[in-house]
């Protein structure tokens, strides 16, 4: 998965109008809370193959760290 398409899919996940991008903080963001990080725990396990746990998203910080967490390995 491209890193562009992980931004879209990220954006359409939190219902955002923010403009996201790799050094967006999320934690400025108001839609990323516990429901969306339980919406990016179905992400991954639906996308990635990976069980993630929630409490592992609190560890985020702005969008490149997401992904790091959900598997650099997995984006081109």
């Amino acid at each position: 998965m491209t890193k562009e398409k992980f931004i879209e899919d990220l954006s359409d996940l939190l219902e955002t109008d923010v403009e996201l991008t790799l050094t967006t903080n999320l934690k400025e963001v108001e839609e990323y809370d516990s429901l969306a990080i339980m919406g990016l725990v179905a992400y991954a396990d639906r996308n990635f193959g990976k069980k993630i746990p929630g409490e592992k998203f609190g560890e985020v910080t702005d969008v490149q760290s997401l992904i790091d967490i959900l598997g650099a390995e997995n984006f081109e």
